[in-house]
């Protein structure tokens, strides 16, 4: 077999690396003249409240995106955070960068595997940018850099991707004990950096522990040696405690699941089918059925054919995964390494059922693997350039008519696509409204809640709509039907916003059909809805909407009650200084006082920052106390 030289091999690798971060870039920046997505403002708005480094470390160690606060994500937004509001491009740009780092570190990865596995990787020098280009080029990850708060995921992958590259450092020192101290440090530190980002982090040593007993179960190394056994025994107690919690979390999941419109049962199920799905979408993507609006996808069940049949599909892939993991390791790679990645998104966790970025990294095995074995396909070597250049053509042309949907935020052709989106429905209603186009925006919201009365989004944002028009029959038909669904809709935020908008357009006079009984109602039926009644941050809005509706009125005892069982439901500093002052104006003195001390007491429990600003609060509204004695 002929050996090229290295250098020329370098050389050539690093060209065609060049060019491909090149025309990566030139492709993304098509979806730079974006939007902002839904998930957006709930993660970004604490940036405009960011004046100097206190409000900056109070912005970044008070997420609530997911248990851990993702602080390194949010410390990463304070890059952008001029631009927010107003402009989206520089988080785009950002995300864009974060997106061709990773292409990177894929392809150092990839060349020290080539060392590693002796042959079981092609050593051609067109390998590792191909390959690197078949997954940096996959339509399905652009949502990961094209909706802003998914800068969580790419920058969790980053460290993810970083910790793989020092453990494979440490494993081509064939187990000395110093480099191996070194490992373990840093897979350490990247474990912490990467969860930090995003909860996902936490599965590095899991996907270690499948590169370790697939792709490097024939890399040379002393087996006995006590630092080869503590490297490998770092990564296996990390992920056998993960799996552990995950399992011990089992019985109290319940609970999570009473805010979604399915169970546990129906979760496991759909997702048996959506993992294959993602898989198809990946390899055969097509650019109308990539984009943000995935909250329609069906529910299965497992009485349903096509959930059996992705099970028996998926079984029968991990049994031949495992029976062939000696002599076919590229194969027990490609499965373990992406069902390991959706462990956490795609299994027991109550989530949402669908998301393309769940797949930004666990899509990586299977891209190795047929990347791999297209390498050593029996045909002629240019028929195999010709079907591979093909089948890279292809998704480049994909990736650009994506990328160009995003760039112009095409919502009409996503909201088609899924009709039955309630987010789709709702971005598509409110583009129209904003347009001017109220008709049209009434007319899609009419017909979604024909096919499924249950929006509580779609029949709120309606109502809204209708408070600017003069059509009563309208308006009284709608409030009518929404008497008699609200109390089983669906949850939605949108729905909360959409009522905060119409109660405070009723108190400026507008909405002259509207009476605030109607709005008393309203928030009682969705306080009774069992899918709004199990979040608590649901709760504390609908309350705090009706110590409002009370206030206004002038009602001060049902006021108190309604801002304190919102505080109870969800302890926040807005609502704890609206209640004091609510006592204080009053005459309630005393009252106020001892709601400051219960309220210490409450923040005595937060993190060191946020603490430190409730104390500083409370110590102002105290001082108000002393000053008008």
């Amino acid at each position: 077999m002929l050996k090229l030289n290295p250098v020329i091999t370098a050389t050539v690798s690093a060209t065609l690396m060049l060019v491909l971060l090149m025309g990566a870039y030139g492709l993304y920046s098509l979806g730079f003249s974006g939007t902002f997505s839904f998930d957006d403002p709930a993660n970004l708005d604490g940036l405009l409240s960011v004046r100097d480094w206190q409000s900056a470390l109070l912005y970044i160690t008070t997420g609530d995106a997911g248990p851990l606060g993702r602080p390194l994500s949010l410390a990463s937004f304070l890059l952008n955070a001029p631009a927010y509001p107003d402009d989206p491009t520089d988080f785009f740009y950002t995300n864009t960068l974060i997106h061709l780092l990773n292409v990177c570190l894929v392809a150092l990865i990839l060349a020290r595997l080539q060392r590693l596995t002796r042959g079981l990787l092609p050593e051609s020098p067109w390998f590792v940018p191909l390959t690197t280009g078949f997954w940096g080029l996959l339509p399905i990850l652009v949502s990961t850099s094209m909706m802003v708060v998914q800068r969580m995921t790419s920058l969790s992958t980053l460290f993810v991707l970083l910790g793989v590259l020092i453990y494979l450092w440490g494993r081509e020192r064939h187990g000395r004990l110093f480099p191996t101290i070194l490992t373990v440090i840093g897979v350490g530190l990247c474990t912490l950096l990467a969860a930090f980002s995003k909860e996902n982090g936490a599965l590095l040593p899991l996907y270690l522990v499948v590169l370790e007993f697939t792709l490097l179960a024939s890399a040379k190394t002393p087996e006995q040696s006590w630092p080869a056994r503590l490297l490998r025994w770092s990564i296996l107690m990390p992920s056998l405690l993960l799996v552990g919690y995950l399992l011990s979390r089992i019985p109290g999941l319940a609970g999570g699941y009473e805010g979604r419109p399915f169970n546990l049962a129906e979760r496991l199920a759909t997702q048996t089918v959506i993992l294959w799905d993602y898989l198809r979408l990946s390899f055969l993507p097509r650019p109308l059925a990539l984009g943000p609006f995935h909250d329609d996808y069906p529910i299965y069940h497992f009485s349903d054919l096509m959930v059996w049949l992705a099970l028996t599909a998926w079984l029968a892939a991990i049994g031949l995964a495992i029976w062939l993991r000696r002599s076919y390791p590229l194969i027990a790679f490609a499965v373990f390494w992406y069902l390991a990645g959706h462990l956490l998104e795609s299994s027991i966790i109550p989530l949402e059922l669908y998301f393309e970025h769940r797949n930004y990294l666990p899509i990586l095995g299977p891209v190795i693997a047929l990347a791999a074995l297209a390498g050593r396909m029996p045909i002629t070597p240019r028929a195999k350039a010709s079907i591979i250049g093909a089948y890279l053509a292809f998704l480049i042309f994909v990736l650009w008519q994506t990328l160009s949907i995003w760039g112009h935020r095409e919502l009409e052709l996503w909201a088609r696509a899924h009709p039955n989106s309630p987010k789709g429905i709702q971005m598509m209603a409110q583009a129209y409204a904003q347009a001017g186009r109220t008709e049209e925006s009434l007319r899609l919201l009419d017909e979604a809640l024909v096919r499924k009365p249950e929006l509580s989004s779609a029949a709120m944002q309606s109502l809204r709509l209708r408070c600017y028009g003069n059509d009563l029959r309208a308006f009284a038909a709608r409030l009518t039907m929404m008497r008699q669904t609200l109390n089983t809709s669906d949850y939605s935020s949108l729905a909360l916003q959409a009522l905060e908008a119409i109660r405070k357009l009723h108190e400026r006079g507008g909405c002259p059909f509207l009476q605030t009984a109607d709005l008393y109602t309203l928030t009682d039926l969705l306080l009774s809805n069992p899918m709004f009644q199990a979040r608590a941050s649901a709760r504390q809005y609908l309350y705090r909407i009706k110590a409002q509706l009370y206030l206004h009125e002038g009602q001060i005892a049902p006021t108190v009650y309604n801002l304190e069982q919102a505080f109870i439901a969800n302890p926040d500093l807005g609502t704890a200084v609206l209640l004091f002052t609510v006592l204080h104006n009053s005459g309630q003195t005393k009252a106020a006082q001892n709601f400051l001390k219960r309220a210490t007491v409450q923040a005595s429990t937060f993190s060191p920052w946020l603490r430190q600003q409730w104390l500083s609060m409370f110590d102002q509204l105290r001082q108000q106390t002393s000053h008008y004695k």
